[in-house]
């Protein structure tokens, strides 16, 4: 009998790689398993819940990741850019990017471990900062900095520098 590998047991980065970077065959391999598990707890209502569950995930994260590793940069914005010896605009919600919300001193401080502003120069204060919230966890933005969106929904935040390496170099 095969042994087939699941997402819990290794990254999906590591999945990517191992089946040729194929989501399609990467999501197939993952759903056998998921539902031959579902098949064997066919009574059980909580379990088979649960492994439903498991394949939301499973899709989820297996596209996301896909999207991160081979998926061009589609829709580039560069965000609250400043114009030459100009300052960025205040944050509004929307501002630039429909993702784009504010962001509080607070927020800052604790995702950067700063006093509330970016860490590298020009060290950006929160009230020209942005933060993108999804269930991958909260981005900040600062001014200057491109959002690419891959895949509807999914948002990656690059600062100017590396994105003009990645994309425009």
């Amino acid at each position: 009998m095969t042994e087939v590998t699941t997402l819990d047991e290794q990254s999906s980065e590591n999945v990517v790689t191992n089946i040729g970077g194929n989501p399609e065959k990467i999501l197939h391999q993952a759903l056998c398993q998921i539902m031959s598990d579902l098949n064997m707890n066919r009574h059980n209502p909580d379990e088979s819940v649960r492994l439903l569950e498991r394949i939301n995930t499973t899709v989820q994260k297996v596209l996301c990741d896909y999207a991160d590793a081979v998926m061009p940069a589609r829709y580039p914005v560069r965000w609250n850019c400043p114009d030459a010896g100009k300052t960025p605009k205040l944050t509004t919600d929307g501002l630039d990017h429909h993702a784009v919300t504010r962001v509080s001193y607070e927020e800052v401080s604790n995702l950067l471990g700063t006093s509330g502003c970016s860490k590298e120069e020009p060290y950006w204060i929160h009230s020209v900062m942005g933060a993108i919230r999804s269930d991958r966890g909260i981005q900040l933005v600062c001014p200057g900095d491109w959002i690419v969106t891959p895949l509807p929904g999914l948002y990656q935040v690059f600062p100017n520098d590396q994105f003009t390496k990645l994309y425009l170099e």
